[in-house]
């Protein structure tokens, strides 16, 4: 069942109204004015009336409906031509070119690490002494050797 000119107008200002609209968009005005273009001339200010009739309608949406209804009064504008397919581009005849083709400038290049290697003591020459949490320790891959004898083989982030 279709929907009369009157529901379809007033949907389209309840929308306008539940989004807090003060003005119809231009894609709504568009709207209201082909569907009023199907109501007599006489009727369409009356229309515009009733569904204006509420408090929650303001002024502003209230003068874009009486402007559709007057737009609705003159001819619909003739449909837009079909434009002709743009023309294929011209082939350009290519210059040999002096110089060879150039990989990007090193500041555009970008690397791209694939895998992550943590470092492990395993990785830390043996010998080597460190402070860890205030201690002084030793590297003996695969531990680090506190000077009070404590070994550990992972260390935290701390």
């Amino acid at each position: 069942m279709a929907e009369s000119v009157e529901e379809q107008v007033r949907k389209v200002v309840d929308e306008a109204v539940a989004r807090r609209d003060r003005t119809l968009p231009r894609w709504a005005s568009a709207r209201v004015t082909r569907l009023l273009r199907e109501l007599p001339s006489a009727e369409r200010l009356d229309l515009v009336e009733r569904v204006c009739d509420r408090r929650d309608v303001p002024g502003s949406l209230r003068a874009d409906l009486e402007a559709a209804a007057e737009r609705a009064d003159a001819p619909a504008p003739p449909p837009r031509p079909a434009s002709p397919p743009p023309a294929a581009p011209t082939p350009r005849a290519s210059r040999p070119t002096a110089r060879a083709p150039r990989s990007a400038p090193a500041r555009a290049r970008t690397t791209h690490t694939r895998t992550f290697r943590p470092r492990t003591l395993d990785d830390i020459p043996a010998g080597t002494q460190v402070e860890y949490l205030g201690r002084t320790a030793v590297i003996e891959p695969p531990w680090l050797v506190l000077d009070d004898g404590r070994k550990f083989k992972f260390l935290n982030a701390a």
